[in-house]
């Protein structure tokens, strides 16, 4: 599970910031946490560096990381039980690497979030005895006034790529005259949409676009043809993806406006 650690305006968590935001962060994963894992005590605040990191059981639960440097952090073995979690955030520019105490890839924590590792077996030592996927099931929750996050692509040239939708579930960005953009979708799992707007460019001949799915997916047109890009400058094409099955991805176009 990510979360992000930016403020609504964009502002990223940094410094001080830090210790008001364990209690956010320490309710949130109430939420997020399977109430058969237990998030362990403690608050820490690291520097990254060269130098790998590695947990013990007795490590806080809550581990915070600033700085430029990419850094590993390696899972502990030792004590753990099949219920102890860490929350590590990433309140630095460079990508956090966790790996198992064996050596293997748990996952990555990139620049301005937060991930969650819990163990699945004890004294887990490979990435299998770890997990980091959890979803909670909230039943008719009452959600007021909530905006989604829009991925920002500027002005798209020959090639462009949607991030993964934990960045934002709406992606926008403009054409440009007489280019063929070509756009690569990020993975969209079973259940769950995209939206992607398109301005042509104010003046010219109008760009043009096509998607790719993301590896693993297939994408998929209604009567199996593609849609072309409107040609009138300024007008707006939106352009919805969404997989019935994690598998293929089906693209909807409303055009023109």
């Amino acid at each position: 599970m990510i979360l992000s650690t930016s403020y609504a305006d964009g502002s990223v968590v940094h410094g001080s910031d830090v210790d008001s935001w364990t209690f956010t962060i320490n309710a949130l994963a109430e939420l997020i946490v399977p109430s058969a894992y237990s998030l362990v005590a403690g608050f820490a605040s690291t520097a990254t560096s060269a130098t790998s990191v590695t947990l013990t059981a007795t490590s806080p639960g809550l581990q915070a990381f600033t700085g430029n440097v990419a850094q590993i952090v390696v899972l502990p073995t030792t004590s753990v039980t099949a219920d102890m979690a860490w929350l590590i955030v990433n309140g630095g520019s460079a990508t956090i690497t966790v790996n198992a105490s064996g050596g293997a890839t748990v996952g990555t924590v990139a620049a301005g979030e937060v991930g969650v590792f819990a163990a699945v077996t004890a004294t887990p030592t490979t990435a299998a005895g770890w997990s980091t996927n959890f979803q909670q099931t909230l039943i008719n929750p009452v959600i007021q006034g909530y905006t989604e996050t829009v991925q920002s692509l500027g002005t798209i040239g020959a090639t462009a790529t949607i991030g993964p939708l934990r960045t934002g579930t709406k992606a926008a960005g403009t054409l440009t005259a007489s280019t063929a953009s070509a756009i690569t979708l990020p993975t969209i799992p079973a259940g769950e949409d995209l939206v992607v707007y398109l301005t042509q460019c104010a003046s010219g001949t109008g760009g043009t676009y096509t998607f790719t799915a993301a590896s693993g997916q297939t994408l998929k047109w209604a009567g199996g043809t593609a849609p072309t890009a409107t040609a009138t400058n300024g007008k707006i094409d939106i352009l919805v993806f969404t997989s019935p099955d994690g598998t293929s991805v089906l693209g909807v176009p409303q055009q023109n406006f």
